[in-house]
């Protein structure tokens, strides 16, 4: 078989590491502040941060269910007369718990990828610290 016709290899763990390592610590936490939590502390080589990605998601989609139910709820409440403003209401409270847990489980996921970030830009100017002052 041809070199050009093989699969690509897969990089080792130490070389993805390595790299990981030199990334600029501010674009973890750009990422895990701006973009999706978790993800800036999995950039930066910490496997907690595969929790905290999930924990967003699970977040993200109690919250979408709520949502769905609620346009549910609004648009049978414009389109079913014999519904009522009451029934409505109801139908909302009840899916409420949703709403709640969700945002509860993102603000966690954000705050804990806070932390995260906080703990990855100080573990990155140690670092910097140590490697000038065993280069002198």
């Amino acid at each position: 078989m041809p070199a050009s016709s093989q699969p690509p290899q897969a990089e080792a763990p130490a070389e993805v590491a390595g790299r990981m390592r030199t990334l600029n610590p501010w674009v973890c936490v750009l990422v895990n502040q701006l973009a999706c939590p978790g993800l800036g502390t999995l950039m930066a080589g910490r496997k907690v941060g595969y929790v905290q990605a999930g924990l967003m998601v699970l977040g993200f989609g109690l919250v979408l269910l709520f949502m769905a139910m609620w346009w549910g709820a609004v648009l049978r409440l414009a389109s079913d007369l014999s519904w009522t403003e009451e029934q409505y209401r109801t139908q909302v409270r009840a899916w409420r718990w949703a709403l709640v847990s969700g945002a509860a489980l993102c603000g966690l996921a954000w705050g804990w990828a806070l932390a995260s970030s906080i703990a990855i830009v100080r573990r990155s100017k140690e670092t910097a610290a140590v490697q000038a002052h065993s280069a002198h």
